[in-house]
Formats: C-alpha cells, sequence, structure tokens
C-alpha cells in the first residue's frame, strides 16, 4: 500500500513540478535523510546503552549514502537518455501528461522521504502510525456525523 501510494505521488509531481527544482528538492531530502540517520544512530546507541563516541557516523553508512546518491544520479541520468533515444518525454496515464525524467525525479525524492519517516521511527516518532490514528479518527467523526444527520432526519420525518 505505502508503495503504491508512494508511486502515485510521484506521478503526481511528475506532471506539475520542474526538474530544476526537483533536482534541489532531491539534494535537500537526501541531506535530511543523512541527519536524521545520523540522529537514529545516536538513539541506538543510546538505547544499547553503549558509550557514546566522536565515531557515530560509521564510514560504511557514509559509503552507503554515496552509493545511494550515485544510484539516483544514475537512475535519472538513464531515465534522461532512455528519453533522449526514443524520443519520447511525456506518457499520459488516465489523461494526465507525466514528464518521465520528472516522475524519476519525484520517485527519488519520495524513496528519500520515506527512508527519513523510517529514521524517525528509528528516534521514537512513528509517523505512518501517527496517520493512521488521524484518518482512523476522522473516519469515525465523519461516521458519527453521519448517524446524527440521519437520526435528525429520521426525526423530521
Amino acid at each position: 500500500m505505502k508503495q503504491l501510494t508512494m508511486t502515485s505521488i510521484a506521478l503526481l509531481l511528475g506532471s506539475i513540478a520542474p526538474e530544476t527544482l526537483l533536482i534541489w528538492v532531491l539534494m535537500g531530502t537526501t541531506v535530511i535523510d543523512f541527519v536524521t540517520g545520523v540522529w537514529a544512530s545516536y538513539v541506538d546507541s543510546y538505547k544499547a546503552n553503549k558509550p557514546i563516541t566522536a565515531y557515530i557516523i560509521q564510514s560504511n553508512r557514509i559509503r552507503t549514502s554515496i552509493l545511494k546518491g550515485i544510484a539516483y544520479m544514475g537512475f535519472i541520468l538513464i531515465t534522461w537518455l532512455f528519453c533522449f533515444v526514443f524520443k519520447v518525454q511525456e506518457l499520459s496515464i488516465a489523461g494526465v501528461v507525466i514528464n518521465i525524467v520528472t516522475a524519476s525525479i519525484a520517485l527519488c525524492i519520495l524513496i528519500e522521504v520515506h527512508s527519513t519517516f523510517e529514521n524517525l521511527q528509528r528516534c521514537g516518532y512513528d509517523f505512518y502510525g501517527s496517520v493512521k490514528k488521524v484518518v482512523k479518527n476522522a473516519v469515525s467523526a465523519i461516521k458519527f456525523v453521519k448517524k446524527e444527520v440521519d437520526e435528525v432526519k429520521d426525526i423530521n420525518q
């Protein structure tokens, strides 16, 4: 379900945002993901009662972050080359015109956002659980209002 929602948001962003803006947003979300990852590592060390040292940032995690950035650049470049070679710039899905390169950048952004939320969950803040609780409360409020409206209609008839 989360992947379907993320793909839908990526396609929507791909249809409305310019590539330059999305590249800057991707860089920003990458930095935010890195910072929350360091924070999560600190929290993990604290919870495990390990002594906090200056070496919370490990070289293998930095290497992984750099490789992820290279993979994003490669994915975007391959998407751009595909569009250039096959002379296809846009797709029309359900009547919505989507720029393929922009959608690929938006997908990378959403992966970073999801990773940031996972890091925040490791730090003790469950974003998805909070959203689920809000939606559950909203649905129950709507059901309650519908029930009250139906009762008022029955009384008036």
